[in-house]
């Protein structure tokens, strides 16, 4: 078999993921039904000023929404109203203290409610953004809240227009968040990789390298890649990511010193948000290099696959990512798939009374508009 035949086959595999990975009506329905509970709490704690909105994977056209995609919400709300008690008082400037003092509000709330597992609910206040994460108790659905985070909607935007632009951009972004959500590196909150981080990531090579979107097997050249270029050949403790400028930049020159003796132990990774040049998305990773290391040792096994008269494996090309045994990767998500049957038609008898629930595929200039209006349920 050629090597050009195995990029084929690999290539396959990558869309079959994408089909079977792709979540089902019922399961986008789960999401909006908690996007709609959480709604109504913080409406309810914080008032009609606060404005809750939905951005990150489940913003974006198409839908980078995997099965253990968080579910990100930002609270927006009158800055010039919120009191040092985190009481809507006149004459208070909106703080990174006012933002998680609003957050500790919330936390307070979902204790008080059915709605989150219990002991799944906490404050990242030390975060570069403030976030209060927690797991829905009857759908699973992770959630993340953030209070007045712009930055999340504009990265939004950048997505929706980079998919639009580039089509390798969906498939190879969501083989690589479930890649890196099994070795648990896919929370920049625990110095993995972030799905708005990746998509960077990928954009960067594909300025780097432009046809890769141009070959007829696509997506497997972008994947083999993406493991190459940042396993081996980028040097990111002396050079930053730019996708604004689409190249890198010395960081030892750079005007913004987002380079330091410390950075290079500790955050070796400098990556530039389009959206706002004065700020590094890579700057949570600090497990960056173990992250690279592995993206090395993974190209290497995919890489031999490709080469002509090497045995494929019984789980697929693509089954060596997900360190899967013999049954290979697509007979797990079936079994995966049938063991959940049960919980969907029960969680969707149970919500089958909700309605008016806003559609999490709308563009994200939509879902702006549409969380500012209550939602109704009828029970």
């Amino acid at each position: 078999m050629s090597r050009k035949s195995r990029f084929k086959i690999l290539d396959e595999e990558i869309a079959r993921f994408v089909l079977d990975s792709s979540l089902s009506p019922e399961e986008l329905t789960f999401r909006t039904w908690v996007i709609t509970k959480t709604r109504a709490i913080i409406t309810e704690e914080l008032g009609d000023a606060a404005r809750v909105c939905c951005f990150g994977s489940s913003a974006t056209v198409p839908c980078l929404i995997l099965h253990s995609s968080d579910l990100d919400l930002v609270v927006f709300y009158d800055c010039a109203d919120l009191g040092s008690d985190g009481r809507f008082d006149k004459g208070t400037q909106v703080t990174r203290e006012s933002n998680i003092r609003i957050l500790k509000r919330l936390q307070e709330c979902l204790y008080r409610s059915t709605l989150p597992v219990r002991e799944s609910i906490r404050l990242i206040g030390l975060a570069n953004v403030p976030v209060l994460k927690w797991t829905e108790r009857l759908t699973h659905v992770p959630v993340d809240i953030s209070v007045n985070n712009s930055a999340g909607m504009d990265s939004s935007i950048q997505v929706n227009a980079w998919l639009q632009q580039y089509p390798a951009l969906k498939p190879t972004t969501l083989v690589l968040k479930n890649y890196l959500w099994r070795l648990g590196l896919n929370d920049n909150y625990s110095g993995g990789m972030g799905s708005y981080l990746l998509v960077n990531l990928l954009v960067f090579l594909f300025q780097q390298q432009p046809t890769l979107n141009q070959s007829p097997d696509c997506c497997a050249r972008a994947l083999l890649s993406f493991l190459s270029y940042y396993g081996y050949l980028f040097n990111y403790r002396e050079y930053g990511i730019s996708t604004r400028m689409g190249k890198p930049f010395l960081l030892t020159t750079h005007t913004r010193s987002w380079h330091s003796p410390r950075r290079t132990d500790i955050v070796p990774l400098v990556v530039e948000d389009p959206t706002d040049p004065l700020r590094d998305i890579g700057h949570s990773s600090f497990n960056i290099a173990a992250i690279f290391k592995l993206f090395k040792c993974d190209f290497e096994k995919l890489q031999a696959m490709m080469t002509p008269g090497t045995s494929l494996p019984q789980g697929g090309i693509l089954g060596l990512l997900w360190k899967t045994e013999s049954q290979g990767w697509l007979s797990s998500k079936m079994d995966s798939s049938m063991a959940n049957r049960e919980f969907t038609h029960t969680m969707m008898h149970c919500i089958s009374g909700c309605t008016s629930f806003a559609s999490v595929h709308q563009k994200t200039e939509a879902i702006n508009e549409t969380t500012q209006s209550n939602t109704d349920e009828e029970e």
